[in-house]
Order: structure tokens, then sequence, then C-alpha cells
């Protein structure tokens, strides 16, 4: 009945249309005037974005980590190679524990590019320096989501990062890395912290 509803409008419409389109009507006294007019619409349409974090999408270090000394990393190899020119460590330097699926995928898809604000809180007592990274993760070669890993990181100095998402559906990934410089530097516990990921504003708004 809706789908009736709709065309009958439509039709209705079309005649309107047609009758408009003749210009010129007969008045009560037998005069023709012109009775043609044009209305300017204009529809306008409000940037909008949706952040979106599938259940069982953030692995972020879902693994227990063991307390030898070393690095530890969870996500994809170049969380690895990120991580060493973070900590300072040489290109051969093994990571002892490497948790290729260990990242947290999330999709953002708007109609308007976004400034998104990704922001890290907590993890107070964890004393072993640790780092996360933001990435595109809409295929290889997955870049960081400001061009370079070092300027696209959560540490403990460096609590929030903003970057550019493009008009469209996007996925982006985080992942992280822990380095423990000492058995005894880090009690055996539970470490918990949250990443809060914001939709700051439409780029170019006031």
């Amino acid at each position: 009945m809706k789908r009736v509803f709709v065309l009958t409008l439509a039709l209705v419409l079309v005649f309107a249309a047609g009758a408009f389109a003749q210009s010129i009507v007969e008045t009560e006294y037998g005069t023709k005037v012109n009775q043609q007019q044009t209305l300017d619409v204009g529809i306008k349409i409000l940037p909008y974005a949706e952040i979106l974090v599938n259940e069982g999408d953030n692995k972020l270090f879902a693994t227990p980590i063991l307390g030898r000394v070393g690095l530890y990393t969870s996500n994809e190899w170049q969380v690895i190679r990120d991580a060493k020119v973070h900590f300072g460590l040489p290109d051969n330097h093994e990571a002892i524990f490497e948790d290729h699926d260990g990242g947290a995928i999330f999709t953002i898809e708007s109609n308007y590019e976004f400034n998104i604000d990704v922001e890290v809180s907590g993890f107070e007592n964890l004393v072993s320096e640790w780092v996360f990274f933001v990435y595109n993760h809409d295929g290889r070669p997955w870049p960081p989501v400001n061009g370079n890993a070092q300027v696209s990181k959560l540490t403990k100095n460096i609590t929030k990062l903003t970057f550019q998402h493009p008009f469209g559906e996007h996925e982006y990934k985080i992942g992280g890395a822990l380095w423990i410089d000492k058995i005894s530097e880090q009690r055996a516990d539970v470490y918990s912290g949250v990443i809060t990921l914001t939709v700051a504003g439409a780029v170019g708004a006031e």
C-alpha cells in the first residue's frame, strides 16, 4: 500500500507540473494571464560520521605476557619495525612475543572529511614502557595514519593523537608494543587502560 501511495503522489505531481508548463490559463473574465513561477530548492546535507568497533575486534594484548626481558608486540610486522625505532632497539633485535592477530580494528564511515582523536588513559601502575601505533587498514602496506609511525603513536607522554579521516568508509587498526627492561621491573598483575576514539569535527569547520 505504501508503494501505491508513492506512485500516486508522483503522478499527481506530474500532472500539476504539466498544468504549470502551459503557463497561460483562462481567468473568470476570459483574459489570459501568465501563471508560471519558479521555486529555488536547496537541500543541505550536514557532515556526519560514525565509528564502529565490532565485538571481538579488540585483541590488543589478549594473550598474557611471560615477563621475560625483551620486546613484546601485539599486531602485525610493522609494529615490530616501528617499536624497534621507538624503543631504540637494533634492527636485528627479535621480539620475544609476536601476536600477529593481536590488534584492535575499527571502522569509520562518513560523508565528509573528519578529524579523529585517539586518546589513551590508564596504565598508571605499568612501569614498563609501552606504545600504541594507529594504522590505516584498508590494504597493504597499512601505513600509519599520519604518514610516519613516530607521529602516529600513543605513549605515557603522548596520550592523544589526531588524524584525518577521508570521505567514505575506511578501516583502521591499532597495534601495541611493550618493552620489559628487567624481570623485577614490573610486578605480575593485570594492568588496565582505555583507548578512546572520538569524531572531533569536520575538517575546515569553525
